[in-house]
């Protein structure tokens, strides 16, 4: 079956806007996915944090690449998260 990306990100952003709202004030969020792509990462919190409601602002974030690296302890997939903060 193909993948409806208008559903994922519209999931995400879902996640994103309830986990803030369990957020307290001077609390911490963070959102995190298993996918490199900037469309469910960067972009998504970007579009998060342009909306005047939600007052937070980014701690830090970090996406990784895939590893098949030959030690089976090292290998992982990539990824992404941002930690934000909330006012």
């Amino acid at each position: 079956p193909s993948l409806d990306h208008a559903a994922l990100h519209q999931l995400q952003s879902d996640l994103l806007t309830q986990g803030a709202s369990l957020t307290a004030p001077g609390g911490s969020l963070l959102y995190a996915t298993c996918s490199v792509d900037p469309a469910e990462n960067e972009t998504r919190v970007a579009q998060f944090l342009d909306n005047p409601d939600n007052h937070f602002r980014i701690i830090t974030q970090q996406s990784t690449l895939p590893s098949l690296a030959n030690d089976p302890a090292s290998t992982h997939d990539g990824g992404h998260f941002t930690l934000l903060a909330r006012a």
